[in-house]
């Protein structure tokens, strides 16, 4: 087998590099880009917390690459801080796309960009458990949304056609559907808890987990006193309750996200949330820290496991 390291320039002028593996056989290439620090989890499991700045730096690069994926009609269905991988250039790629799926193209609008439809099979044996949106456990969710939809088309003064609403949730209950680009969101949403609080944020997406049913609870601070003890700001909190929102109708966009509270870093809110832009320079700098601490973590994990042998 023969690797090889080249670079090529990107889509922006900027060089890239990537790698290339041939074997003389009747196997093909593979090409891969370098991600040279690796997955974001090492960081979080060998290195202190996050502050808030640079859950910022990540989740801004993280939304973009989501609604990149979105708008070409794929959703990803397994965001997790182990499919996060930074490359040199500080740059978060997206990863592990072996449960990503299409969604079904249903019109161009006037500018005759291509629209999908966000709703797509559901399945139970996607993604990872701690990260998955509850809707994927629990059907009954997906039917409530769809009744109260149909039930708000109908309108109010209206006298709502029962028969229709009924047979359309018939239907779902055989062929189970949920909205892939709000369960991304949750993902998102888990996935910043964990890269901030260094923490999950519940162990399951279910009601009979008791984080979870506190997050869902109406007094919502009974949820956080878990952790009180971590440091994290209002507009931290706001954002996570609003991503991690039971209902995928009450939950939050990509682009409420981009517009929430948390990413209000100009100078005043700067000011008084003790909060800056992060640039990339810092997070490199930061990263490079850290990844030392990483890779002396798995020299001696290594060194321990031959001793052992």
């Amino acid at each position: 087998m023969v690797v090889e390291k080249n670079s090529m320039v990107g889509k922006k002028g900027e060089e890239e590099e990537y790698v290339i593996v041939k074997r003389k056989t009747e196997v093909c290439y593979y090409v891969m880009k370098l991600a040279e620090y690796g997955e974001l989890y090492s960081f979080i499991e060998h290195t202190d917390r996050f502050n808030e700045d640079m859950t910022r730096y990540i989740l801004d690069q993280l939304v973009d690459g989501m609604r990149y994926l979105h708008s070409h009609g794929i959703v990803h269905r397994d965001i997790k801080p182990e499919n996060l991988l930074i490359n040199k250039k500080g740059r978060i790629i997206i990863a592990d796309f072996s449960f990503a799926t299409r969604m079904n193209e249903v019109e161009s609008d006037e500018l005759f960009q291509k629209r999908y439809d966000p709703f797509i099979e559901r399945r139970t044996d996607v993604g990872s458990e701690i990260f998955n949106a509850p809707e994927i456990w629990d059907n009954e969710i997906n039917l409530h949304e769809l009744e109260e939809q149909m039930i708000k088309a109908q309108g109010e003064d209206k006298i709502f056609d029962y028969s229709e609403i009924d047979g359309k949730l018939r239907k779902l209950s055989v062929f189970p559907k949920y909205n892939g680009e709000k369960a991304d969101v949750f993902s998102i949403g888990a996935s910043l808890f964990m890269i901030q609080m260094k923490s999950p944020p519940f162990r399951k997406a279910v009601q009979t987990d008791p984080y979870f049913k506190r997050l869902c609870s109406v007094k919502k601070q009974n949820y956080w006193k878990i952790f009180k003890s971590l440091p994290h700001s209002d507009e931290f909190k706001d954002l996570m309750e609003k991503t991690l929102m039971k209902y995928p109708s009450q939950r939050y966009s990509l682009d409420q996200i981009r517009g929430s509270k948390f990413f209000d870093v100009s100078d005043d809110a700067a000011q008084s949330h003790h909060s800056q832009v992060y640039s990339p320079e810092s997070f490199i700098e930061e990263i490079k820290k850290r990844f030392d601490i990483v890779e002396s973590v798995k020299q001696n994990d290594l060194s321990n496991k031959t001793n052992h042998e």
